[in-house]
C-alpha cells in the first residue's frame, strides 16, 4: 500500500513540474524549460533524454526496459517529458525535433498500452491521441 502512496506522491510531484514547464513555455523561456526537462530526465531515469530520441525505433523499448529497466510509471513519465519537450520545440517553431519527440512519445505510450493490464486506459489512449493530433499538427506545418 506504501508502493502506491510514494506514486501517487510522485505522479501529483510530477503534475506540479508539469505546471512549471508549462508556463516557462508560455512565457516564451522555452531553453529554460528545455533545460529541466533534460535535467528531470538525468536526475529520475539517470540518462540524457537525448538517448531516447535517438534511439531506433525497434531499439526503444529494449533500451528503456531492459538495458534501464524502467518501469511502468517511469516509462509514463519519459513520455510526458518527451511530449512537453515537443510542444515547446513546436512553440520554437523547430518541428523537426517537435516531431521527433512527439514520435517517441507516441511508441512508448503504445507501449505501455499494449502491456496495460487494464487495456484502453483512458489516460494513455487520451495522451496517445493527443501525440497523434500534434504529429498532424507538425506534418501541416512542415508542409508549408
Amino acid at each position: 500500500m506504501s508502493g502506491n502512496n510514494s506514486t501517487d506522491k510522485l505522479a501529483e510531484e510530477f503534475k506540479k513540474v508539469k505546471a512549471n514547464i508549462r508556463k516557462l513555455k508560455e512565457t516564451g523561456f522555452f531553453k529554460e524549460g528545455i533545460a529541466i526537462i533534460n535535467e528531470i530526465s538525468k536526475v529520475s531515469f539517470d540518462f540524457d533524454i537525448h538517448v531516447a530520441k535517438n534511439t531506433p525505433e525497434e531499439d526503444l523499448m529494449v533500451l528503456l526496459e531492459d538495458h534501464r529497466q524502467l518501469n511502468y510509471f517511469q516509462l509514463n513519465i519519459l513520455a510526458e517529458l518527451l511530449m512537453l519537450e515537443g510542444e515547446i520545440y513546436y512553440e520554437m517553431k523547430n518541428y523537426e525535433d517537435s516531431k521527433i519527440c512527439h514520435e517517441v512519445a507516441l511508441r512508448i505510450f503504445m507501449h505501455i498500452d499494449e502491456r496495460d493490464e487494464n487495456p484502453y486506459s483512458i489516460d494513455i489512449m487520451d495522451r496517445m491521441t493527443k501525440n497523434m493530433e500534434m504529429l498532424q499538427r507538425i506534418k501541416t506545418e512542415m508542409n508549408k
